[in-house]
């Protein structure tokens, strides 16, 4: 299932089959009474033993962010050496900066924290009436020693703590520190509305595990999204790229293409390479700010099939997003894009009727020739914007890298409710073929059904202090100084394999690969004193096995 802004969807899939569909109004108010309302028209006469599996792709984490309704909270930051934060503390409220306490690249304890200075910060966050505290310090992904003594310090002056390297593995402060700090905005609230959920589900008797859809295109438990909220920030863009990946045959002869899911309210961009969607590795920003969250390249366009418009007295077009009910054409009040494009293709008479309201009758085909154009020129510019941004850093797919790649997209793939009133006007505008998929209106439904369970682990060894460790599965252990980028690599698969079997990975579906793997010497004076090795591995976003 997906909870959309205007419309949520779901599939019932039987043995490689979509069985049933169902489309409801979305009430983001309540987001759980839309999500269990829905899945009772789906099971409608189903047996609830037969039920494998239910994913949801929701917008909880999205509704909270986009409200500014997180909860304050406090960032503790142990940076050691290197750079002044005091930029970083003037643009990011409640921050505190300890001076003492050094956690070096080896993840050698280098100095220790100051108590006097731990008390100068709770006075600082009791001040500011803060009750949640992210601690970060650098390096913790290889030594969480002193996120570990910073926090049972203040945990002992009542206040609520989150350990940045549980978050991420990868190395990157500052994201590091953005994405334990929104993590611990919403947390609270996340939990309660999905274990409110999932009570609610439980409640109808039914037994089937519960998934929630991830940014990464993956899915995973929704007791362990309990943990992770933040990952499931931009799960309804990424079940409608994954959903694309259902109708296998609009990639044929097609190297690189772009995606519109094209709802009501807003419209969602991805880009495919030989078939598969490009990834945004390092992670996304999220409020402007940059985070370790790995994610699908979706970038959310502010217009859709509702959206308003008006020409002033200079002829002049100008677009609104603000959404105030469905197009004339389907029993709103007011005439909004869909009706422009209906018109203009098919002459249809209730969406003239409705254009009226806004535009004159007898330069009526003038107008609405020019509110399509802006309408298109407005996805035409968004689209090259993002392919410049794409086309000055490596490319990164499910299954790929390219480190010098020119995207330049050969055809527009449309799905959502949307779809079909633009695809004219969009071919007309890119001078490419736009194609539709069978089942384009649930693609993001179908998606969130057919979701892979991913998991992601970085292993770090140091065989000079003969150090390993894997921070998302809270792991370290002693090595000795013969140990190789091999063993390495063994020990990540290793790894990933437990915590895949822990997360409910279907065995037939568990892809695991190596995707980063390095090695090099650690020199002092002119000797070698050991090597530093980082390995990366995962279970590869995709569709489960046979779809």
């Amino acid at each position: 299932m997906d909870m959309g802004g205007t419309h949520s969807d779901g599939v019932l899939i039987y043995k490689n089959k979509i069985i049933r569909r169902e489309k409801i109004l979305s009430d983001s108010e309540n987001p759980e009474k839309t999500i269990v309302l829905l899945l009772k028209k789906i099971i409608e006469n189903i047996n609830f033993l037969e039920i494998k599996r239910i994913v949801i792709s929701t917008t909880l984490i999205t509704n909270i962010l986009s409200k500014n309704q997180e909860e304050k909270t406090g960032l503790l930051l142990i940076p050691g050496l290197g750079l002044s934060l005091e930029n970083f503390k003037n643009t990011t409220p409640f921050t505190f900066i300890l001076k003492k306490g050094y956690i070096d690249h080896r993840g050698v304890e280098v100095s220790s924290l100051n108590q006097d200075e731990l008390s100068e910060a709770a006075v600082f966050f009791q001040n500011e009436n803060i009750k949640k505290i992210a601690v970060v310090s650098k390096f913790s992904t290889r030594n969480p020693d002193l996120e570990k003594k910073a926090g049972d310090f203040l945990e002992k002056k009542r206040f609520q703590i989150y350990y940045a390297h549980r978050y991420s593995g990868k190395l990157n402060f500052l994201r590091r520190a953005m994405t334990a700090g929104l993590t611990a905005s919403v947390e609270t609230q996340y939990r309660n509305m999905a274990l409110a959920l999932k009570k609610s589900i439980e409640e109808m008797g039914i037994k089937a595990p519960l998934y929630i859809l991830k940014a990464d295109g993956g899915a995973v438990l929704l007791e362990d999204s309990l943990s992770y909220p933040l990952e499931s920030v931009l799960s309804g863009p990424a079940g409608s790229i994954l959903g694309t990946l259902f109708f296998k045959n609009i990639f044929q002869d097609v190297k690189e293409a772009v995606v519109l899911d094209i709802g009501g309210t807003t419209t969602d961009l991805g880009f495919f390479i030989h078939g598969e969607p490009i990834l945004e590795p390092e992670g996304i920003s999220i409020k402007k700010s940059r985070t370790l969250i790995r994610a699908l390249k979706v970038y959310p366009l502010a217009i859709g099939g509702d959206t308003l418009f008006e020409i002033n007295p200079e002829n002049e077009v100008k677009l609104d997003n603000r959404r105030k009910g469905v197009s004339y054409c389907f029993g709103g009040s007011l005439p909004t894009l869909t009706d422009a494009l209906i018109y203009r293709e098919k002459k249809d008479l209730k969406a003239k009727e409705g254009l009226k309201i806004k535009l004159n009758e007898e330069k009526l085909d003038e107008q609405v020739n020019k509110i399509v154009l802006k309408a298109c020129d407005f996805i035409y510019q968004k689209i090259s914007d993002k392919i410049n941004e794409i086309n000055e850093k490596p490319i990164y797919t499910i299954n790929e890298f390219f480190e010098r790649k020119n995207f330049l997209p050969e055809k527009i793939i449309l799905i959502g409710g949307g779809a079909p009133y633009f695809k004219k006007a969009l071919e007309e505008r890119f001078g490419i073929p736009a194609v539709i998929p069978e089942e384009s209106a649930i693609c993001n439904a179908l998606g969130a059904a057919l979701a892979r369970v991913t998991a992601e682990v970085n292993l770090y060894a140091n065989t000079s202090d003969g150090r390993l460790s894997i921070s998302e599965l809270q792991f370290f252990e002693k090595i000795d100084r013969h140990f190789s980028k091999k063993e390495a690599e063994e020990k990540a698969l290793e790894k990933l394999k437990e915590l895949a079997e822990k997360k409910g990975v279907l065995k037939d579906s568990c892809e695991m690969e190596i995707t980063e793997s390095s090695v090099f010497n650690m020199v002092r004076g002119f000797s070698t004193t050991g090597k530093n090795i980082r390995i990366k591995a995962q279970i590869k976003p995709g569709l489960i096995k046979d779809f």
